[in-house]
């Protein structure tokens, strides 16, 4: 069995965690993705992944940010303003080039 991509390596768990809290069974979201109930079962234990597209609508049906599914940040009200400051601080740091070359 090959490995999921590194990426969505916490993908299964964190569906798992964020549908059970919530109450969503994983019919409910076979339908909601137009996918296999088998499929979220894989999804769930590590076996297989979601395209992107798929994961835009997941994320959007539990209302949660692509972090909160695949890395575990639940709290995304908490991580996203933070993410922001540290994006904002880099840019703020970074030298503006003298000229643009063709």
């Amino acid at each position: 069995m090959a490995k999921t991509p590194l990426p969505y390596r916490h993908l299964g768990g964190n569906l798992a965690r964020l549908r059970q809290e919530r109450g969503i069974t994983q019919g409910t979201v076979a339908e909601i993705l137009d996918v296999s109930l088998r499929m979220v079962q894989q999804v769930e234990s590590g076996q297989k992944a979601f395209s992107l597209p798929r994961l835009a609508r997941l994320a959007a049906f539990l209302k949660v940010t692509f972090d909160a599914l695949l890395a575990g940040m639940v709290e995304a009200e908490k991580g996203v303003p933070e993410l922001a400051r540290r994006t904002s601080t880099l840019v703020g740091k970074r030298k503006p080039r003298s000229s643009i070359r063709p």
